[in-house]
């Protein structure tokens, strides 16, 4: 997530403030509680039950809400509140998305959106929209543009601000993957800020972590510690918050890059434990990609492959399309290393069709990058040439989403492997000119205080 990085003063004066908005976290919190208890009307055991589900959820404890929704759906129908029981379904289903066929779950509440019924209970609308939402931004990513967009307008009709804010926050996630790196840097922020202000824990927690996340993307581990550390903190101060999921595993993530090995195998301990005790097949996925990266760094391929493998078929088994897109990136590159040449090259091609498929644009260089290498690794130099040039290409379209030098830096970093590998290519085919306008464009971009557009191709 290069965009939502960010260096110098403007960083400091965001950790700052938001140094400074989680100390008063604890004395907002008191205070909605406070407001909670205030109110007295009575209720059924069925609502009860309900709020502290919805409660539950909002922290983003899944873990403890999932069960009580299920309990819900049996009670509800008994009593013949079929509305609720609908509800509880649907906010069930946010638990299903570790283990069940994420298209065919997606498919069953777009159904329910359809309804009249549906479109004029704003609640559940705003239930059922959430709900896709998520689905969507673990199948393919870009697809949760519409649920989020459409949710944000709900959630102004209900006057919920943390809904609108949190929808606002989804959709910088998908400005991302789409390769607008402004957009998504200013509406992760906003949600941060946003949710510190209004003391929205499970939006801390969850925003935090993502641009943790997005900080270890671009190689920035210290400072990603900040906010993985930080997101961490305020779900373990928070018991009913329960697991801190992403921020757990761009934790690991971050360790693995500062070579704190033994650490993150205690943390890939605990996660992958996690993960089986409740049958989290989604989750299981991130901590065994999480488990083969560290055996890389250990310099344990075959390791390494067999867990990347085991990811493969779990997200395979469940339509984690996004996930076994780039399991299958790593498995090529393994593959390529050990001159495994034809299965490295079934798997990128695996990859880039994925990604290509789901619009992520941003993600695209890096896996052409890697078909490249396999396509030079086994002399189809000049196929190779034209991968990296497209790769160059989309990097340029990146840039024009890019307005600032900060944002620029960050799609370099991120894209450098592309420079390299074209650069090293070049050398070899004993084209001097090309490879060293190759390495003056990339370098320019780094130290330029404009952007230079590219010129179309790459001859000279």
């Amino acid at each position: 997530m290069a965009g939502l990085c960010w260096r110098g003063r403007r960083r400091r004066v965001l950790i700052a403030l938001l140094v400074l908005a989680v100390t008063t976290t604890s004395t907002v919190i008191h205070q909605h509680m406070q407001c909670i208890a205030s109110q007295t009307r009575p209720q059924s055991p069925e609502e009860r039950d309900l709020r502290r589900a919805d409660e539950y959820a909002k922290l983003g404890n899944w873990d403890a809400a999932g069960p009580i929704y299920h309990d819900l759906e049996r009670r509800f129908n008994a009593i013949g509140d079929t509305r609720n029981a609908q509800y509880v379904r649907v906010s069930w289903l946010r638990t299903e998305e570790e283990y069940t066929d994420l298209q065919q779950l997606s498919l069953y509440v777009e159904n329910l959106l359809r309804s009249p019924d549906v479109q004029k209970d704003l609640r559940m609308k705003m239930r059922c929209l959430e709900v896709k939402g998520s689905i969507d931004l673990n199948a393919d990513g870009l697809s949760a543009r519409r649920s989020f967009e459409e949710l944000i307008q709900v959630a102004r009709q209900l006057n919920d601000q943390d809904a609108e804010s949190r929808a606002s926050g989804e959709l910088g996630i998908i400005a991302f993957l789409e390769g607008n790196t402004s957009e998504a840097r200013w509406r992760v922020l906003d949600a941060i800020a946003k949710a510190f202000l209004r003391g929205d824990v499970g939006a801390q927690i969850r925003y935090l972590a993502l641009m943790g996340q997005g900080l270890v993307e671009h190689q920035w581990a210290e400072e990603a510690l900040f906010f993985l550390n930080r997101a961490i903190a305020i779900a373990r101060s928070n018991p009913n918050c329960g697991f801190p999921k992403v921020a757990w595993t761009g934790k690991a993530a971050a360790l693995i890059q500062l070579g704190r090995l033994a650490e993150v195998r205690a943390l890939v301990s605990e996660g992958l434990d996690y993960a089986r005790k409740h049958g989290y097949l989604g989750y299981e996925v991130d901590m065994l990609a999480q488990s083969a990266q560290l055996a890389v760094t250990e310099k344990q391929v075959p390791e390494a492959i067999r867990q990347y493998e085991l990811a493969a078929d779990l997200a395979a088994r469940i339509k984690f399309n996004r996930a076994l897109a780039e399991v299958s990136a790593q498995l090529a590159a393994l593959y390529q290393q050990i001159g495994n040449l034809r299965k490295a090259e079934d798997f990128v091609e695996q990859t880039i069709l994925a990604h290509r498929e789901l619009g992520e644009i941003y993600v695209l260089p890096h896996h052409l990058a890697i078909r490249g290498g396999i396509q030079a690794a086994a002399g189809k130099t000049e196929e190779a040439e034209r991968t990296f040039e497209t790769a160059e290409g989309i990097v340029r379209t990146l840039f024009l989403n890019s307005p600032t030098l900060n944002a620029r830096r960050a799609v370099i970093a991120g894209m450098s492997e592309v420079w390299v590998g074209h650069f090293s290519l070049l050398a070899r085919m004993n084209k001097p000119a090309k490879a060293y306008r190759v390495i003056e464009e990339a370098r320019g971009r780094i130290r330029g205080n404009s952007f230079i557009e590219f010129q179309d191709g790459a001859s000279t």
